[in-house]
């Protein structure tokens, strides 16, 4: 029996033999958080705070504050669908207290600009959470329906955001003295 070789077989060789012989290539992690803006990168304490927090996440069940604290820091670099990922997953995962974490979620959702989202979600949290929140949760449910209320009546948010602040914000101060 006579053994062959042909041009496959030994262009096979060649690259399995340039395969092994090659050097190792190096591996580097990187963090993808950036300032939306200006693109900056964020200052080390910030990145080992956001990667203490998504570590402490992993616990059954997570902390509403830690996701909080990481919705924020994550809302702060652009990362609003991270932010709403995170949030709905602690929801999932029986975040306690449940109220905190549902407003987080809140949170996300107005940085995405989806206020009716986010308005159902901040009247959820508002029902369950201790009666000393739920003045500051009714002022920032108070400025989703006038947001919502403002795209209702055809303010785009992303091409008229003067506008839109200008709508959606009271001039009036929350709390009236000696009327």
């Amino acid at each position: 029996m006579r053994l062959r070789v042909s041009l496959p077989d030994v262009s096979a060789a060649l690259i399995v033999a340039v395969v092994i012989a090659m050097p190792p290539r190096p591996a580097e992690v990187k963090h993808a958080y950036r300032h939306p803006q200006t693109y900056a990168e964020p200052d080390t304490d910030k990145l080992r705070e956001i990667a203490r927090l998504q570590a402490e996440l992993v616990s059954s069940p997570p902390r509403a504050a830690d996701v909080d604290s990481l919705v924020d820091l994550l809302v702060e670099f652009g990362q609003s669908d991270d932010a709403v990922r995170i949030a709905s997953d602690a929801l999932e995962r029986g975040a306690k207290p449940r109220w905190l974490a549902e407003l987080a979620l809140a949170s996300a959702h107005t940085e995405r600009l989806e206020l009716d989202v986010a308005l159902e979600w901040a009247k959820t949290a508002r029902q369950k959470s201790p009666t000393e929140e739920r003045v500051r949760i009714g002022l920032f449910i108070s400025e989703l329906e006038r947001g919502v209320a403002a795209i209702e009546d055809g303010i785009d948010p992303r091409r008229e955001p003067t506008k839109f602040r200008d709508r959606v914000t009271d001039p009036r101060p929350p709390v009236r003295i000696n009327n």
